[in-house]
């Protein structure tokens, strides 16, 4: 039954559809008041009342997708029922009754208008049961004073021109149709005068509907018990931002702007901020109460470029436009009366130019690249022109903001790394001076929260890792993005270079890329345009070995260190490599190749498993381990004969400190020590000191914008004439880079031990590094002091870094 009643003094509607129901261990239903109305109670007995329940839906074809709110039902042998009504893929996949009409039969046909579904054709559903007030038919409901029973007066139409009898009869269904105002004292008889119920019970009030705390997405909103009612106020406290259209129980949200309503586009709900809604039945769609946007002042849009751009079906004049593809027109549905809109590139679309229908300041086609701006004039009959242009993001929204307050990590919590930390599987993104980060939208940067997140070296999938699982020996940039509105740090590819290459059929195989300047450890990928040898396998990651090593060849094992693979059989087509790369990132898609927008580093091609081109900003870069897709940090290994016992997570290869931060770096003061007895050099040629290529700190750097100094101490004993030399090699041990500490002296004594030192400050350079300990006996027979008198460490290699 579906009551009318009038609040403040206005005619409203209440609905009092007092439905009986069965209940076991009761002779009657009890009933449960809820906002605008009353609980609506009925019996699965009778044949011919309610829709109850409903059949196996006949979806149809041909429909718009979405979710068609209070559609009237056609059909059958009833009047009144509607409902909620889900097309997805073409066809109805849902409906949920609202309204469930009378004096409709099991078996009975329903359908709706397709206008009414977006244009679906084909669709039905019939009546699987119907439900019948036989409680409650016959019935009578009496409406008195509050407190009495004194009759108080209700209507029978919404003039209140024909009054109601008291009590008011029920039909056969337990149906009335009641008008009215105020409070009433309301008792509910049935067909033998029982009471079934006797309680207080009053019009809408006007004010909102409270349904709590919101549940659901961010952009599917569900509340408990929220009114489907035209006109009711609904308010709730948000649990979440919305990023785009929004619906509230599958019923679209619109906002309000001077041309009209449209979908909300991200932003116009905050999470744990009040909300208020109105719904309105003409429409089937829940409106916000907030001031209408004007023109101009809106939320801004994002829109796919193309050949057309419609900006005039964007809600605002604010507009994102995404994507590559050429734009020849800004189509023809924009207003003259508030012809200027403001276009921002979250792509880097071509803009045709044309005389006539697209004038730009140039004269001739433009270019933007990410970020790029221009102020658009709507001349009328689909001719725009071009009032201002900045092909650079430097206008583009650009506000004083912090930079990324947070930085790459090991340990959990913990944004400075102190402790070593050896062979760590997951890198962490960790607030430290703040936890906010610049967050792309397509069109500006807005300063975001982010909580600490993690990047696990073994993972793939978004939100966990990036494109493709770590590999040993590699180098990586990290980005923090957005992912749906969650802050998300991704791996971006490994650090490459590619080439065509040949590939002998031998054992071992032979790989001839001229110049590659790869050493060994570095990983490899092969790939083909017919078929490899037999022995290797397309997209599986090898390593440049230490056998073979050559200036244009190499050969490649499955591991680091590992043996060199063998090759059979034969092959096809043309072969090509991309090998993980120390020194660069490389170029083109598919590569972790970086662009400057805004001052903020950001990916410049779309991350597999991550941030689409310019939404993932670059915080820092990783080197994996020697011999394991780990990272280490250990700046200050424990000493041992020949250098470090620690350091790299798999190899001894001196201090290692496999991080570095594009913000808020600190210093970190490395070394590393050599704690051998002695040991003699004869030769007048530069190499590692003791010979080992553990006396070296390894480094790895993202972009060179810092400083090193570093120093080199050693002691040798002088036994006669002799001549020694050290230095400090970067990224070398045929050189010294390092300024050369040495002496000469002549003498027959076995007691004099003499120190000798060396320094090198210089710029850092971009990618995986390491300073050298080196030595150059010049004259003579030196006999190198690394642990004197088995208690002075005599023998160390120590630098300041930024990481």
């Amino acid at each position: 039954m579906l009551t009318r009643l009038r609040s403040l003094g206005v005619a409203a509607t209440l609905a009092l559809a007092l439905f009986g129901a069965l209940v076991p261990r009761a002779a009657y239903p009890q009933a449960t008041q809820l906002p605008n109305g009353e609980q609506c109670f009925q019996a699965t007995t009778g044949v011919n009342g309610f829709v109850g329940t409903l059949g196996t839906i006949t979806g149809g074809t041909g429909g718009t997708a979405g979710t068609y709110g209070g559609v009237a039902l056609t059909g059958g042998s009833g009047t009144g029922a509607t409902a909620n009504i889900t097309v997805s893929g073409g066809a109805v996949t849902g409906v949920s009754i609202l309204n469930p009409g009378i004096n409709y039969l099991v078996s009975d046909t329903l359908s709706a208008a397709s206008g009414n579904i977006g244009n679906v054709t084909g669709f039905s559903v019939p009546v699987a049961s119907i439900a019948i007030n036989s409680a409650v038919a016959g019935g009578t409901v009496g409406m008195y004073l509050p407190g009495t029973l004194t009759p108080a007066q209700t209507w029978q139409n919404a003039a209140e021109t024909i009054l109601n009898s008291d009590p008011v009869p029920l039909d056969s269904n337990g149906c009335a149709i009641i008008y009215g105002v105020g409070n009433y004292r309301q008792i509910l008889s049935d067909s033998l005068g029982n009471t079934v119920w006797d309680r207080l019970t009053s019009t809408p009030s006007g004010l909102p509907y409270w349904a709590g705390i919101a549940n659901g997405t961010a952009n599917a909103i569900t509340l408990t018990n929220a009114p489907v009612q035209d006109g009711q106020i609904t308010q709730f406290i948000a649990a979440a931002s919305n990023t785009g259209a929004t619906t509230i129980n599958g019923i679209p949200v619109v906002k309000n702007f001077t041309t009209g309503a449209a979908a909300l586009t991200g932003g116009e709900i905050q999470n744990n901020t009040l909300t208020q809604v109105s719904y309105s039945a003409a429409f089937a769609e829940y409106f916000m109460i907030a001031p209408i946007e004007p023109v101009g002042v809106g939320s801004q849009v994002t829109i796919a470029s193309a050949s057309t751009v419609d900006l005039g079906t964007a809600p605002g004049h604010l507009v994102n436009i995404t994507g590559t593809s050429s734009i020849t027109s800004f189509g023809s549905s924009a207003s003259t009366t508030q012809p200027i809109y403001y276009v921002v590139f979250g792509g880097a679309p071509t803009v045709v130019y044309n005389a006539t229908s697209m004038i730009t300041p140039t004269g001739g086609n433009l270019t933007p690249s990410l970020g790029a701006n221009a102020l658009l004039q709507y001349l009328g009959a689909g001719n725009w022109k071009i009032l201002a242009y900045n092909p650079s993001s430097s206008g583009a929204g650009v506000a004083a903001m912090p930079p990324p307050q947070g930085r790459l990590t090991l340990t959990t919590a913990t944004p400075v790394q102190v402790a070593n930390v050896s062979a760590a599987s997951t890198v962490y993104y960790t607030p430290d001076v703040g936890n906010q980060v610049p967050q792309w939208n397509g069109g500006s940067f807005a300063s975001s929260t982010c909580a600490e997140n993690s990047n696990v070296l073994a993972n793939s999938a978004t939100g966990s890792a990036g494109p493709a699982a770590a590999v040993a020996n590699a180098v990586y940039d990290l980005f923090v993005w957005y992912n749906s509105g969650i802050c998300t740090l991704t791996r971006g590819p490994l650090w490459s270079q590619a080439s065509g290459v040949s590939i002998s059929i031998a054992t071992p195989a032979v790989i001839t890329w001229n110049g590659h300047g790869l050493v060994a450890g570095q990983p490899i990928i092969f790939s083909t345009t017919g078929t490899l040898p037999t022995g290797l396998t397309a997209g599986t990651v090898y390593y440049v070995i230490a056998a073979g090593l050559a200036t244009n060849t190499f050969e490649i094992s499955t591991s680091v260190g590992g043996a060199a693979v063998n090759t059979t059989g034969s092959q096809t087509g043309v072969q090509s490599a991309i090998s993980g790369s120390y020194a660069g990132r490389g170029t083109g898609a598919g590569t972790t190749q970086l662009t400057r927008v805004n001052g903020f580093l950001v990916n410049q091609f779309a991350i597999t498993n991550g941030p689409q081109a310019g939404y993932g900003l670059y915080v820092g870069t990783i080197m994996t381990d020697a011999s394991a897709a780990t990272v280490t940090f250990a700046p200050n290994p424990a000493a041992a004969n020949g250098g470090p016992t620690t350091g790299s997570g798999g190899g001894n290869l001196g201090a290692w400190i496999g991080l570095w931060n594009e913000y808020n770096r600190v210093m970190v003061s490395a070394s590393e020590q050599d704690n051998t007895a002695s040991w003699s050099y004869s030769a007048a040629t530069w190499r590692p000191s003791d010979n080992s290529n553990s006396n070296r700190i390894n480094y790895v750097v993202g972009f060179a914008d810092d400083e090193i100094t570093s120093r080199f101490v050693d002691v040798v004993r002088v036994t006669g004439t002799i001549v020694a030399a050290t230095g400090i090699g970067v990224n070398s041990i045929t050189a010294p880079n390092g300024g050369n500490g040495g002496f000469s002296i002549a003498t027959s004594a076995n007691t004099v031990s003499s120190p000798l030192m060396a320094e090198y400050t210089g710029p850092s350079t971009t990618g995986r590094n390491y300073l050298q300990a080196m030595e150059n006996a010049v004259t003579g027979t030196v006999p190198f002091i690394g642990l004197l008198s088995s208690v002075a460490q005599v023998h160390q290699l120590s630098a300041q870094l930024m990481y």
